[in-house]
């Protein structure tokens, strides 16, 4: 997860918050400024990325440039 808002530890408290609805979380970090919110995601991922999206409001992208991760995201169980 990636926090881009210039809120220092956001992506961190992001990560907490959807790990406890059931997601496994990942690394945290910054990156480059931005004013959207977004889950940009590898082909094949779109569906557990919509879940997500939908948890927590957002949108999502496509994205051939991103690289599957080894554990990919999941949807969690009910």
């Amino acid at each position: 997860m990636v926090n881009s808002s210039g809120r220092t530890g956001l992506a961190a408290s992001v990560s907490r918050t959807v790990a406890a609805d059931g997601y496994t979380a990942g690394t945290t970090g910054n990156g480059a400024h931005t004013n959207a919110s977004t889950i940009d995601y590898p082909p094949g991922d779109a569906a557990a990325a919509q879940a997500l999206a939908r948890t927590l409001a957002i949108t999502t992208t496509s994205s051939d440039l991103i690289r599957p991760h080894p554990t990919p995201l999941r949807r969690p169980t009910t």
